[in-house]
């Protein structure tokens, strides 16, 4: 139940992204300026990230609450995912 409620909000937080109106400093972000979650695989801003971390020295940013937990207790299984440049996952994965 605790995962699926994460789940939602993980859900709503990128779709209130995509559907607000655009930001004028978000507007003039290039390409090279967005990050990915490791977990969620969604393309953020680190000003917009709403969690972030540092694994063995290289930061990492979260598109919602519920993912920095969930990279914090296997970093090695969402590393996978950055590495090898996936697209986005349309929603996130069960645990």
């Amino acid at each position: 139940m605790r995962t699926n409620i994460i789940i939602l909000l993980c859900v709503f937080s990128v779709v209130t992204l995509a559907v607000a109106k655009p930001n004028p400093v978000t507007k003039s972000i290039t390409k090279e300026q967005f990050v990915i979650c490791p977990v969620a695989g969604t393309k953020i801003t680190p000003a917009t990230a709403y969690e972030k971390t540092v694994f063995k020295g290289k930061t990492y940013y979260f598109c919602c609450a519920g993912c920095k937990p969930m990279f914090q207790k296997d970093p090695g299984k969402y590393l996978k995912n950055t590495a090898t440049e996936k697209q986005p996952m349309k929603m996130m994965p069960k645990h």
